[in-house]
């Protein structure tokens, strides 16, 4: 009796359970490479999405890849379902590798659109987040990324492959991007894209800046230097280039690859005084030496190494600087005081927006350039 009681339960169960509730025909759906918003100048939100053509392996010619949609409405979502009124698919939003925020947005109020990324199932947190520059959602979507399907995949191997060989801007996911606007002590940055022209003097996506928020919304832009103080305290991927020329010959140019980046930052507390204590250690390799010296000189490596010291120095005094004027603190300095000093944040965090553009740094930077021994001199006379 208990054995049927069981099977009949077990046989229950199955029924009222339906794995495929929700399922769509694969025929019926399209994939959507990238998302964006903005606010329109009546005040609406727009919401453009890119989705990957079906590929047709029996065409011999197509004009696009993708195509782009958008709508606008009082918020995301609503502007995000009016698209469907145009679109003969289901888009499936969670495919969508980057989330673009127009300019405008991004300068009037954040929080419209991160209550929707931070809800909606269809939002992966692990999606990357850019800003949009001088330029408008519809511009960027349609605008081309050779060697890439669509843009808004192309942009993303581009920033990925950027931070790995040339050491500029920093990749942020969505839920880098959230926790840190929701977290006191520290302010969210994100790379901007911009569009620009190629020798054909077609429009391709390209990055351009760093954009730095405050409170809610967009209070400023890093330029590449600025940019690359940033990278200098954050990323920990190896392969960025600096170029330095030698203390007593300026002509010499000497192009540095990173092998290791280690930086720390701790605040010190002293009175009602906050400094910040800022080390980075960094080894190099030499890529390239422009000009004529003699490699073999004891002096040469020493030279070369005070020369990367003051470069790196001055890339990140040079975004500190706009930090605290912007008050911006992106770098984190709040909550390295909330981490170190508790009790002494308990006392000013509330007042942290007044006291951050005083504070005070101490850096030291200490680098090791490696020299091989497959080149030990230079190729000139």
């Amino acid at each position: 009796m208990v054995r049927k009681i069981i099977v009949i339960f077990f046989i229950i169960s199955i029924s009222l359970t339906s794995g495929c509730w929700d399922q769509v025909n694969i025929n019926n759906t399209g994939v959507c490479s990238g998302l964006a918003a903005d606010l329109t100048d009546d005040g609406k939100i727009s919401v453009v999405i890119q989705l990957n053509k079906p590929i047709n392996q029996q065409m011999e010619k197509v004009e696009s890849s993708f195509v782009v949609y958008s709508e606008s409405a009082d918020t995301v979502t609503e502007a995000a379902r009016k698209i469907m009124l145009s679109l003969p698919r289901v888009p499936l939003w969670q495919h969508a590798d980057t989330f673009v925020i127009g300019e405008k947005l991004a300068k009037s109020d954040l929080s419209i659109l991160l209550d929707f990324m931070f809800r909606s199932p269809n939002i992966r947190l692990s999606s990357y987040v850019l800003v949009a520059h001088n330029a408008s959602l519809g511009e960027l979507y349609n605008a081309s990324c050779p060697l890439s399907l669509c843009s808004a995949r192309g942009i993303l191997k581009i920033l990925d492959n950027q931070e790995k060989t040339l050491g500029c801007y920093i990749p942020v996911t969505a839920n880098e991007f959230i926790v840190k606007f929701t977290t006191p002590g520290v302010d969210p940055f994100a790379p901007m894209v911009a569009v620009t022209k190629d020798v054909k003097k077609q429009d391709i996506l390209t990055l351009d800046g760093t954009a730095v928020f405050h409170g809610k919304k967009m209070v400023g832009i890093l330029d590449p230097v600025e940019s690359r103080g940033l990278y200098w305290l954050t990323s920990k991927k190896n392969g960025a280039t600096i170029v330095v020329a030698l203390p007593d010959k300026p002509e010499v140019k000497v192009t540095l690859e990173t092998m290791s980046l280690k930086s720390r930052i701790r605040p010190r507390v002293e009175g009602d005084k906050i400094t910040m204590d800022i080390s980075v250690e960094a080894d190099f390799d030499i890529k390239e030496i422009t000009g004529c010296t003699d490699q073999l000189d004891p002096e040469f490596r020493l030279k070369v190494q005070k020369a990367a010291d003051e470069e790196i120095k001055s890339h990140i005094k040079a975004s500190i600087a706009k930090g605290q004027e912007v008050n911006s603190d992106f770098l984190g300095f709040g909550r390295n005081v909330f981490r170190y000093e508790p009790k002494h944040w308990q006392k000013i965090n509330k007042d942290w927006a007044n006291i951050y553009p005083q504070v005070e740094t101490n850096i030291e930077v200490k680098t090791l350039v490696v020299l091989g021994d497959l080149v030990d001199k230079s190729i000139l006379p």
